[in-house]
């Protein structure tokens, strides 16, 4: 529980506060307590505590907008110590906190029932108060941990918002923030009923910004609040139309699959890869269309359950990815340049942070130009691949970040992108074994489906470049949507969409949750059991086509998935022969 203590010299005057404030140590939030305390002596702050560079650089932002608002800290000694001293402290979001420790220990602040609350936000050198990352999951712990309010910039309160059950207090500056806590109950009334008023309708803050100008302008004089009152201000700051702050369909616009033709056993994998979450790797020539299958991925899978929009949405914030204050509805999709080093693939770095294997956490990680990738940072993969999470070691303690993405690789067959066209590709055999060099065998076994993504033939290009033709297929029953050249269905996402819910919902009745994927030996051999038929048959594939034990046992997990989107029971052999057809592709 957040405590002030306060403690009075012989004169009355408070010489000691203590408040408490938080960070995050990777993706965890944690409290801090920081301690203020003024004694006679040389005029100097003083920082302990273990901090880095950002945090011992605050106490010249926060002397700065103190004096800047009218506020000084006076001519003593100041020492301000964050604990636990064992933690290593980042981040500037420890400024709002020391400025009210501060304020508090001069007796230029009274606060009632500050146990009750926490301070997060930086400060600009005007005194304003500049929004940080990590809001959400920092509001959150501070919910938990049974704090009634969260002080903070009006730039984050958007995304504070999203927390319920606790209140919000979003502030502009230190002068406003005198004035909220002034103990003037009318004063502090309406100005909730303005904040309130303003953030709950989508206006252009000109209300608010009219009233926090007047604060800070008149710094020092009695402000005439009520000269500023708005008729509408009659909506309490939490609540918010929760339908303001869900992710809009158009957020996360994919390609209808629809307009892929000549590519249906592709996208077919997309389906398989989609509904259990096996790792998809697509190898074929440029331009014959892997980026965009791989693109249109994360709009076929399966939604995201509540649990699983906040744990992606915690990420984000942290990681500076949250727009709009919004709640990420949609699986996310990531796809890093292949120049990426290994610290921002799975993270880690000076101060560790996610990587984008975090950051696609619950949704799709798209590695194009596989094989332009460094090799370590592959290699660097091949943890997280079979884990779905990453263990960071630090001499400052260890990191766990989640890593429960699909993996999506793509690569051209060779290095002028054309083989086995011999026509066109003039590769050796030596160049195109350096080429693939680069992947290693294990991040190879690890891919669940391969498949061969063609070039596309010259009967589809001019099928679809009849516009009339065009627009008559998308016209067609679902039913009867079948191109007629090559007796291929033309996949739509909404068709795959489909598939991927009938296989999702098939399994969830057998085993929950749990994706296929990531079923363990004994839930494989629970839920994946095999016929004499079927045993035989792996068997033999097992000899003739050397399979490793991972590559055996992906098969049977593959063809599980399939099964459940034919909504079959039990695994058969015409179920394992289509598995076994997309581990054969590489």
């Amino acid at each position: 529980m957040l405590l002030c203590i306060c403690i009075k010299n012989k004169g009355g005057d408070i010489i000691y506060s203590r408040v408490y404030s938080e960070a995050i140590r990777g993706i965890e939030p944690y409290v801090v307590c920081i301690e203020v305390d003024i004694t006679n002596g040389i005029p100097v702050i003083n920082m302990v505590g273990l901090l880095s560079s950002e945090v011992k650089e605050s106490k010249e932002r926060v002397r700065t907008a103190l004096k800047n608002s009218g506020n000084n800290i006076p001519p003593s000694r100041v020492t301000i110590s964050f604990s636990p001293a064992n933690e290593h402290k980042e981040g500037t979001g420890f400024d709002l906190a020391i400025a009210v420790a501060i304020l508090n220990a001069t007796n230029e602040l009274k606060i009632e029932d500050i146990s009750e609350y926490i301070f997060i936000g930086e400060l600009r050198l005007d005194g304003s108060i500049k929004g940080i990352n990590g809001i959400l999951p920092l509001v959150n712990n501070a919910k938990n941990m049974g704090y009634k309010y969260v002080v903070l910039s009006d730039e984050n309160y958007r995304e504070a918002r999203l927390v319920k059950g606790i209140k919000i207090i979003p502030i502009c500056n230190l002068n406003f923030l005198k004035e909220y806590f002034d103990n003037n109950s009318e004063n502090k009334e309406h100005i909730d009923k303005i904040r309130g008023d303003d953030y709950s309708t989508n206006s252009t803050n000109s209300n608010f910004n009219s009233i926090s100008k007047k604060i800070y302008n008149n710094s020092g004089n009695n402000t005439n609040i009520k000269s500023n009152n708005n008729k509408n201000s009659n909506i309490n700051i939490n609540n918010i139309d929760d339908s303001t702050i869900v992710n809009n369909e158009s957020d996360n616009v994919c390609v209808d699959y629809k307009d892929i033709f000549g590519q249906e056993a592709a996208k077919y994998a997309c389906v398989y890869a989609a509904c259990g979450w096996h790792n998809l790797f697509m190898i074929g020539p440029p331009g014959s269309g892997k980026s965009i299958l791989a693109r249109g991925i994360s709009s076929i899978m399966d939604e995201m359950s509540e649990e699983e929009s906040i744990e992606v949405s915690n990420v984000h914030s942290i990681c500076g990815l949250l727009k709009n204050g919004r709640l990420v509805k949609k699986r996310p999709f990531y796809a890093p340049h292949h120049s990426i080093t290994l610290p921002s693939l799975i993270g880690g770095g000076k101060f560790v942070v996610p990587g984008a294997i975090t950051i696609a956490n619950k949704g799709v990680l798209f590695l194009d130009e596989l094989t332009e990738f460094q090799s370590n940072v592959l290699d660097g993969l091949r943890q997280p691949l079979e884990e779905k999470s990453i263990k960071i070691h630090r001499l400052s303690g260890d990191y766990v970040f989640p890593a429960d993405c699909l993996v999506v690789a793509a690569t051209n067959p060779c290095k002028c992108g054309y083989y086995p066209d011999r026509s066109r590709c003039n590769c050796t055999e030596n160049e195109i074994k350096r080429y693939f060099g680069k992947v290693s065998g294990p991040i190879l076994d690890r891919m669940d489906i391969s498949v061969e993504v063609s070039r596309v033939s010259e009967e589809f290009i001019s099928y679809v470049s009849e516009s009339e033709s065009y627009n008559n297929i998308s016209k067609i029953k679902e039913s009867e949507k079948i191109n007629k050249l090559n007796g291929y269905r033309v996949l739509s996402t909404y068709d795959m969409k489909k598939l991927v819910k009938k296989g999702c919902d098939f399994a969830k009745k057998r085993q929950g949750n749990k994706k296929n994927a990531n079923l363990t030996m004994d839930e494989i051999r629970k839920y994946c059991y095999l016929g004499k038929a079927e045993k035989d048959f792996m068997m033999d594939a097992y000899v003739k086509f050397g399979l490793t034990m991972r590559g055996y046992y992906k098969v049977i997990k593959v063809s599980r998935t399939i099964a459940d989107i034919e909504e079959s029971e039990s695994i058969e052999v015409r179920h394992l022969i289509k598995a076994l057809a997309y581990r054969l592709t590489i």
